[in-house]
């Protein structure tokens, strides 16, 4: 398609009618939805940090996701995490003079990161149980 003119020429219009159908539906037409009430949004903070204290655990908390005797197995749980999106550590620690190796996550802060992470590990087939910082 050829235009008529030159480049850099003034694009001729046609009477008061808009070219394009976008200034329609350009903001300014829309209708104003009020903001809610100060009270209502004062209620609906307020609610919502009285459930975050109540979530909110005392100390935080670990899930254990395998103890193994081979540091290579530890990697190979703590690579598989890291797979699914979830940062774990490992820990060295020494019972009844063995080695073993303790795969966790955490700290979780709060209930519902618990039980979440611990849906998301029991889809993938992994098993993890709650512990505290020893």
């Amino acid at each position: 398609m050829v235009l008529p003119g030159k480049p850099g020429d003034p694009i001729p219009q046609n009477g008061d009618k808009p070219r394009f159908d976008f200034y329609k539906i350009l903001p300014g037409n829309a209708e104003a939805i009020p903001d809610p009430k100060p009270a209502d949004a004062k209620q609906a903070d307020a609610a919502k940090g009285k459930n975050e204290k109540e979530n909110t655990l005392k100390e935080p908390i670990y899930l254990q996701t395998g103890s193994f005797q081979s540091a290579g197995d530890a990697d190979n749980q703590k690579a598989r995490l890291a797979l699914m999106g979830a940062e774990a550590s490992i820990q060295q620690v020494m019972l009844q003079d063995k080695v073993w190796y303790r795969v966790r996550l955490g700290p979780f802060n709060k209930m519902d990161e618990v039980s979440s992470m611990r849906s998301d590990l029991a889809k993938q087939g992994i098993e993890a149980n709650v512990v505290k910082k020893d």
